[in-house]
Protein backbone atom coordinates (compact mmCIF):
# COMPACT_ATOMS: atom_id res chain seq x y z
CA UNK A 1 0.00 0.00 0.00
CA UNK A 2 1.15 3.25 -1.02
CA UNK A 3 1.18 6.39 1.63
CA UNK A 4 -0.02 9.84 0.01
CA UNK A 5 3.01 12.22 1.59
CA UNK A 6 1.90 15.97 1.84
CA UNK A 7 4.46 18.69 2.42
CA UNK A 8 3.24 21.46 4.18
CA UNK A 9 4.86 24.34 1.97
CA UNK A 10 6.17 27.65 4.33
CA UNK A 11 4.12 30.89 3.01
CA UNK A 12 7.40 32.39 2.69
CA UNK A 13 7.80 30.38 -0.41
CA UNK A 14 5.12 30.89 -2.07
CA UNK A 15 5.18 33.77 -4.92
CA UNK A 16 3.84 37.08 -4.22
CA UNK A 17 1.07 36.64 -6.79
CA UNK A 18 -0.25 34.13 -4.34
CA UNK A 19 0.29 35.74 -0.98
CA UNK A 20 -1.79 39.09 -2.25
CA UNK A 21 -4.36 36.24 -3.61
CA UNK A 22 -4.98 34.70 0.32
CA UNK A 23 -4.72 38.29 1.69
CA UNK A 24 -7.91 39.22 4.15
CA UNK A 25 -10.96 41.58 2.59
CA UNK A 26 -9.95 43.97 5.02
CA UNK A 27 -7.27 44.75 2.48
CA UNK A 28 -9.54 45.30 -0.20
CA UNK A 29 -11.45 47.06 1.48
CA UNK A 30 -9.26 50.12 2.00
CA UNK A 31 -7.48 50.43 -1.18
CA UNK A 32 -10.32 50.30 -3.00
CA UNK A 33 -12.68 52.49 -3.95
CA UNK A 34 -15.14 50.45 -5.77
CA UNK A 35 -15.70 48.32 -2.68
CA UNK A 36 -16.43 51.32 -0.73
CA UNK A 37 -19.49 52.01 -2.94
CA UNK A 38 -20.46 48.98 -3.38
CA UNK A 39 -21.19 48.27 0.16
CA UNK A 40 -22.21 52.15 1.39
CA UNK A 41 -19.38 53.07 2.91
CA UNK A 42 -18.96 56.91 4.16
CA UNK A 43 -15.75 57.63 2.59
CA UNK A 44 -17.37 56.29 -1.24
CA UNK A 45 -20.44 57.91 -0.67
CA UNK A 46 -18.76 61.23 0.26
CA UNK A 47 -16.60 61.33 -2.74
CA UNK A 48 -19.59 60.38 -5.04
CA UNK A 49 -21.49 63.33 -3.78
CA UNK A 50 -18.11 66.17 -4.33
CA UNK A 51 -17.71 64.92 -7.44
CA UNK A 52 -21.45 65.50 -8.71
CA UNK A 53 -21.14 69.03 -6.77
CA UNK A 54 -18.48 69.56 -8.36
CA UNK A 55 -20.48 69.23 -11.86
CA UNK A 56 -23.10 70.86 -10.82
CA UNK A 57 -21.05 73.67 -9.53
CA UNK A 58 -19.10 73.70 -13.14
CA UNK A 59 -22.81 73.98 -15.05
CA UNK A 60 -24.23 76.70 -13.28
CA UNK A 61 -20.84 78.74 -13.53
CA UNK A 62 -21.05 77.97 -17.32
CA UNK A 63 -24.42 78.74 -17.30
CA UNK A 64 -23.88 82.09 -15.82
CA UNK A 65 -21.57 82.89 -17.97
CA UNK A 66 -23.56 82.65 -21.17
CA UNK A 67 -26.29 84.49 -19.90
CA UNK A 68 -24.19 87.29 -18.74
CA UNK A 69 -24.90 87.18 -14.61
CA UNK A 70 -23.63 85.89 -12.19
CA UNK A 71 -24.68 82.56 -10.08
CA UNK A 72 -27.06 84.22 -7.45
CA UNK A 73 -28.48 85.59 -9.86
CA UNK A 74 -29.32 82.93 -12.06
CA UNK A 75 -30.10 80.46 -8.38
CA UNK A 76 -32.79 83.73 -7.30
CA UNK A 77 -34.22 83.30 -11.21
CA UNK A 78 -34.12 79.64 -10.78
CA UNK A 79 -36.44 80.18 -7.54
CA UNK A 80 -38.60 82.38 -9.51
CA UNK A 81 -39.98 79.75 -12.25
CA UNK A 82 -39.99 77.01 -9.71
CA UNK A 83 -42.68 79.04 -7.50
CA UNK A 84 -44.68 80.13 -10.87
CA UNK A 85 -44.52 76.26 -11.62
CA UNK A 86 -45.94 75.06 -8.63
CA UNK A 87 -48.80 78.28 -8.75
CA UNK A 88 -49.29 76.27 -11.98
CA UNK A 89 -50.34 73.55 -10.50
CA UNK A 90 -51.99 74.26 -7.49
CA UNK A 91 -54.21 76.38 -10.06
CA UNK A 92 -54.69 73.38 -12.12
CA UNK A 93 -55.63 71.30 -8.90
CA UNK A 94 -58.12 73.84 -8.11
CA UNK A 95 -59.81 73.60 -11.54
CA UNK A 96 -59.88 69.82 -11.27
CA UNK A 97 -61.72 70.10 -7.60
CA UNK A 98 -64.38 72.50 -8.49
CA UNK A 99 -65.95 74.01 -5.00
CA UNK A 100 -69.02 71.71 -4.04
CA UNK A 101 -72.23 71.62 -5.83
CA UNK A 102 -75.91 71.35 -5.00
CA UNK A 103 -76.66 67.48 -6.13
CA UNK A 104 -80.48 67.70 -4.79
CA UNK A 105 -81.64 66.00 -7.79
CA UNK A 106 -81.03 65.64 -11.87
CA UNK A 107 -83.35 67.94 -13.91
CA UNK A 108 -86.08 65.93 -15.40
CA UNK A 109 -85.60 64.85 -19.06
CA UNK A 110 -88.29 67.13 -20.81
CA UNK A 111 -87.09 70.00 -19.28
CA UNK A 112 -86.94 72.45 -22.67
CA UNK A 113 -86.37 76.04 -20.12
CA UNK A 114 -83.25 74.75 -18.89
CA UNK A 115 -81.94 73.87 -22.10
CA UNK A 116 -82.52 76.94 -23.09
CA UNK A 117 -80.74 78.72 -20.15
CA UNK A 118 -77.49 76.67 -20.92
CA UNK A 119 -78.33 74.49 -17.37
CA UNK A 120 -76.40 71.10 -17.91
CA UNK A 121 -77.94 68.34 -15.90
CA UNK A 122 -76.38 65.21 -14.30
CA UNK A 123 -76.56 62.12 -16.52
CA UNK A 124 -78.05 59.05 -15.05
CA UNK A 125 -76.45 57.18 -12.12
CA UNK A 126 -73.76 54.75 -13.14
CA UNK A 127 -70.76 53.03 -12.40
CA UNK A 128 -68.25 54.40 -10.18
CA UNK A 129 -65.46 55.42 -13.54
CA UNK A 130 -63.85 58.20 -14.66
CA UNK A 131 -66.53 59.12 -17.06
CA UNK A 132 -69.36 59.35 -14.38
CA UNK A 133 -66.53 61.35 -11.61
CA UNK A 134 -66.44 64.24 -14.84
CA UNK A 135 -70.40 64.47 -15.23
CA UNK A 136 -70.43 65.41 -11.83
CA UNK A 137 -68.81 68.74 -12.76
CA UNK A 138 -72.28 69.73 -15.10
CA UNK A 139 -73.97 70.29 -11.84
CA UNK A 140 -74.87 73.68 -10.86
CA UNK A 141 -72.30 76.07 -9.38
CA UNK A 142 -73.16 77.33 -5.97
CA UNK A 143 -71.23 81.11 -6.23
CA UNK A 144 -69.63 83.05 -8.61
CA UNK A 145 -66.78 84.04 -5.90
CA UNK A 146 -65.53 80.67 -5.87
CA UNK A 147 -64.40 79.98 -9.46
CA UNK A 148 -60.61 79.82 -9.61
CA UNK A 149 -60.96 81.28 -13.77
CA UNK A 150 -60.12 85.08 -14.33
CA UNK A 151 -63.87 86.60 -14.23
CA UNK A 152 -64.54 88.42 -17.43
CA UNK A 153 -64.44 91.45 -15.82
CA UNK A 154 -61.15 91.82 -14.70
CA UNK A 155 -59.72 91.86 -18.59
CA UNK A 156 -62.51 94.17 -20.01
CA UNK A 157 -64.74 96.84 -19.29
CA UNK A 158 -68.12 95.25 -19.66
CA UNK A 159 -69.43 99.12 -19.20
CA UNK A 160 -67.93 100.21 -22.92
CA UNK A 161 -68.31 96.52 -24.55
CA UNK A 162 -72.09 97.41 -23.80
CA UNK A 163 -72.06 100.06 -26.59
CA UNK A 164 -70.44 98.18 -28.78
CA UNK A 165 -71.82 95.39 -31.48
CA UNK A 166 -70.91 91.36 -31.46
CA UNK A 167 -68.58 91.63 -34.53
CA UNK A 168 -66.80 94.59 -32.71
CA UNK A 169 -66.21 93.00 -29.53
CA UNK A 170 -65.36 90.17 -31.52
CA UNK A 171 -62.43 91.90 -33.30
CA UNK A 172 -61.60 93.37 -30.16
CA UNK A 173 -60.98 90.47 -28.45
CA UNK A 174 -59.79 88.12 -30.79
CA UNK A 175 -57.20 91.26 -31.72
CA UNK A 176 -56.02 91.60 -27.86
CA UNK A 177 -55.61 88.13 -27.32
CA UNK A 178 -53.20 87.35 -30.54
CA UNK A 179 -51.31 90.36 -29.04
CA UNK A 180 -51.12 88.72 -25.48
CA UNK A 181 -50.19 85.32 -27.21
CA UNK A 182 -53.59 83.50 -26.12
CA UNK A 183 -55.88 81.78 -28.30
CA UNK A 184 -59.46 83.25 -28.53
CA UNK A 185 -62.19 83.10 -30.43
CA UNK A 186 -65.96 84.71 -30.00
CA UNK A 187 -68.58 81.86 -30.57
CA UNK A 188 -72.66 82.29 -30.91
CA UNK A 189 -74.84 81.54 -27.95
CA UNK A 190 -76.61 78.78 -29.64
CA UNK A 191 -74.03 76.87 -30.80
CA UNK A 192 -72.03 77.20 -27.22
CA UNK A 193 -75.00 75.99 -25.66
CA UNK A 194 -75.05 72.82 -28.37
CA UNK A 195 -71.00 72.16 -27.58
CA UNK A 196 -72.20 72.32 -23.64
CA UNK A 197 -74.90 69.83 -24.18
CA UNK A 198 -72.66 67.38 -25.70
CA UNK A 199 -70.60 67.81 -22.99
CA UNK A 200 -73.22 66.75 -20.82
CA UNK A 201 -72.82 63.53 -22.54
CA UNK A 202 -69.65 62.84 -22.92
CA UNK A 203 -68.01 65.26 -20.69
CA UNK A 204 -64.35 62.69 -20.59
CA UNK A 205 -62.90 62.22 -24.36
CA UNK A 206 -59.37 61.93 -26.08
CA UNK A 207 -57.97 63.36 -29.06
CA UNK A 208 -55.35 62.54 -31.52
CA UNK A 209 -52.48 65.40 -31.71
CA UNK A 210 -49.81 64.34 -34.63
CA UNK A 211 -46.28 65.72 -33.68
CA UNK A 212 -43.18 65.58 -35.95
CA UNK A 213 -40.62 63.71 -34.90
CA UNK A 214 -37.08 64.30 -35.15
CA UNK A 215 -34.23 61.84 -37.02
CA UNK A 216 -34.09 59.25 -39.18
CA UNK A 217 -34.58 55.28 -38.97
CA UNK A 218 -30.63 53.64 -39.08
CA UNK A 219 -31.58 53.04 -42.99
CA UNK A 220 -32.10 56.59 -43.48
CA UNK A 221 -35.59 56.69 -44.23
CA UNK A 222 -37.43 59.33 -42.34
CA UNK A 223 -39.68 58.93 -39.66
CA UNK A 224 -43.65 59.04 -39.87
CA UNK A 225 -45.31 61.18 -38.24
CA UNK A 226 -45.89 60.12 -33.87
CA UNK A 227 -49.50 60.50 -32.61
CA UNK A 228 -49.73 62.18 -28.82
CA UNK A 229 -53.10 61.52 -27.09
CA UNK A 230 -54.31 64.30 -24.95
CA UNK A 231 -57.61 63.68 -22.33
CA UNK A 232 -59.66 66.40 -23.10
CA UNK A 233 -62.61 67.15 -19.61
CA UNK A 234 -65.02 69.54 -19.35
CA UNK A 235 -66.28 71.35 -16.24
CA UNK A 236 -68.67 74.11 -15.58
CA UNK A 237 -68.10 77.55 -13.66
CA UNK A 238 -70.37 79.73 -11.24
CA UNK A 239 -72.48 81.81 -13.32
CA UNK A 240 -71.50 85.16 -13.84
CA UNK A 241 -72.04 88.17 -11.21
CA UNK A 242 -72.27 90.66 -14.14
CA UNK A 243 -75.96 90.00 -15.42
CA UNK A 244 -79.09 89.52 -14.19
CA UNK A 245 -80.73 87.87 -17.23
CA UNK A 246 -80.55 84.13 -17.34
CA UNK A 247 -77.34 82.81 -19.33
CA UNK A 248 -75.63 79.50 -19.99
CA UNK A 249 -72.95 78.61 -17.27
CA UNK A 250 -69.32 79.40 -18.02
CA UNK A 251 -67.04 76.34 -18.53
CA UNK A 252 -63.64 75.43 -18.60
CA UNK A 253 -61.97 72.18 -20.99
CA UNK A 254 -58.78 71.27 -19.96
CA UNK A 255 -56.29 69.33 -21.91
CA UNK A 256 -53.92 67.04 -20.66
CA UNK A 257 -51.82 64.97 -22.36
CA UNK A 258 -52.68 61.27 -21.77
CA UNK A 259 -49.29 59.76 -20.57
CA UNK A 260 -49.36 62.81 -17.98
CA UNK A 261 -52.59 62.11 -16.50
CA UNK A 262 -52.25 58.11 -16.40
CA UNK A 263 -49.15 58.70 -14.24
CA UNK A 264 -49.89 61.54 -11.88
CA UNK A 265 -53.65 61.59 -11.96
CA UNK A 266 -55.94 64.37 -10.09
CA UNK A 267 -51.87 65.96 -9.74
CA UNK A 268 -51.21 65.70 -13.54
CA UNK A 269 -50.63 69.86 -15.13
CA UNK A 270 -53.39 70.69 -18.14
CA UNK A 271 -51.13 71.54 -21.27
CA UNK A 272 -54.45 74.08 -21.97
CA UNK A 273 -57.10 75.22 -20.50
CA UNK A 274 -59.95 76.77 -22.52
CA UNK A 275 -62.10 79.07 -20.65
CA UNK A 276 -65.63 79.94 -22.23
CA UNK A 277 -67.46 83.87 -20.54
CA UNK A 278 -70.84 83.94 -21.24
CA UNK A 279 -71.56 87.35 -19.49
CA UNK A 280 -72.54 89.19 -23.27
CA UNK A 281 -74.62 85.52 -24.04
CA UNK A 282 -77.25 87.37 -23.63
CA UNK A 283 -76.79 91.29 -25.00
CA UNK A 284 -74.36 90.27 -27.61
CA UNK A 285 -75.64 86.48 -28.33
CA UNK A 286 -71.53 85.91 -28.22
CA UNK A 287 -69.25 83.38 -25.77
CA UNK A 288 -66.29 84.59 -25.71
CA UNK A 289 -63.35 81.87 -25.45
CA UNK A 290 -59.78 82.85 -24.14
CA UNK A 291 -57.33 79.67 -24.69
CA UNK A 292 -54.21 79.60 -22.01
CA UNK A 293 -50.81 77.31 -22.30
CA UNK A 294 -49.79 76.46 -19.05
CA UNK A 295 -45.82 77.51 -18.51
CA UNK A 296 -43.45 75.60 -19.41
CA UNK A 297 -44.97 72.58 -21.29
CA UNK A 298 -44.41 71.06 -24.58
CA UNK A 299 -46.53 72.64 -26.34
CA UNK A 300 -46.93 75.64 -28.63
CA UNK A 301 -49.80 77.90 -30.22
CA UNK A 302 -50.07 75.88 -33.51
CA UNK A 303 -50.90 72.46 -31.95
CA UNK A 304 -52.81 74.27 -28.94
CA UNK A 305 -54.40 76.26 -31.67
CA UNK A 306 -55.31 72.44 -33.45
CA UNK A 307 -56.58 70.53 -30.47
CA UNK A 308 -59.16 73.36 -29.61
CA UNK A 309 -60.53 73.46 -33.04
CA UNK A 310 -60.82 69.90 -33.12
CA UNK A 311 -62.90 69.66 -29.75
CA UNK A 312 -64.94 72.55 -31.14
CA UNK A 313 -65.78 69.58 -34.24
CA UNK A 314 -66.32 67.08 -31.92
CA UNK A 315 -68.37 68.99 -29.08
CA UNK A 316 -70.79 71.08 -31.80
CA UNK A 317 -73.73 69.20 -32.91
CA UNK A 318 -72.29 65.80 -32.74
CA UNK A 319 -74.84 63.89 -30.59
CA UNK A 320 -77.30 61.52 -31.86
CA UNK A 321 -79.96 63.08 -33.99
CA UNK A 322 -78.09 66.42 -34.46
CA UNK A 323 -77.88 68.07 -37.56
CA UNK A 324 -74.35 67.36 -38.70
CA UNK A 325 -74.76 63.49 -37.46
CA UNK A 326 -78.16 63.02 -39.76
CA UNK A 327 -75.85 64.79 -42.49
CA UNK A 328 -73.23 61.99 -41.57
CA UNK A 329 -75.75 59.71 -41.98
CA UNK A 330 -77.35 60.84 -45.17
Amino acid sequence: MFRLAVRRVAPSVLPSSSRRCLSSTSFLRSSTPQWEELIGGREGVERKKKAYEGKYAAAMEAKAKAEGVSIDELKQRQSVLEAKQKAAAEEARALRQPPPVDTAGPVPAGSEKSVEQGQVVRPPPSAEDDTAKAARAFTKPKDASDSPVKPLHSIMDLSKAAQLDSSAIAQLWTTYHQAKGFLSAAIPTATYEKMVQSGKKYPIFVLPLARDVVGALPDGTETPSAVEMYLLEWALLPPPSTVSEPVPYPSTVLFTPLAEYKARQTYSQPYLILSHYTDLAASHNVVLMRGEISDNVALDQVHAQVLAVRMQMFYHDTGLGGEKEEERRA
